[in-house]
């Protein structure tokens, strides 16, 4: 499924593309900009008058997201070093409680519940 996802964002990504080409190749006519308070005038083709403000409000939304989402993403990385360390302990006990059993504990806490050994 998520090679599916891949595709499509693929195809999606080439359509825009081959879009944005054919744009650029029909509009390749000059224009001038004016840039009022400061007197500057530049000459630029109409495409780049409309496809720059586009990349750069993709940069900055995609800038957007990530500094959004990443809290979530320092969380995330915190509770799966917690989950490991967590993991690493339950099989430490687990090899503990074995040995125990095995070597004939008096007072493990298996014994005391009545539990099998491997009831977890």
């Amino acid at each position: 499924m998520k090679w599916l996802l891949g595709l499509l964002g693929s195809l999606l990504g080439l359509v825009v593309g081959l879009a944005c080409i054919s744009f650029a190749v029909g509009n390749r006519g000059p224009t001038i900009v004016q840039f009022w308070p400061f007197g500057y005038e530049v000459a630029l083709p109409i495409y780049m008058l409309a496809l720059l403000p586009l990349l750069a409000g993709l940069l900055v939304g995609g800038l957007m997201f990530w500094l959004i989402n990443l809290p979530k993403r320092y969380e995330l990385f915190q509770l799966r070093g917690d989950n490991e360390r967590q993991r690493m302990t339950i099989n430490k006990l687990k090899e503990d409680l074995a040995e125990a059993h095995q070597a004939g504990g008096a007072d493990t806490k298996i014994e005391r519940w009545n539990l099998p050994v491997n009831w977890f």
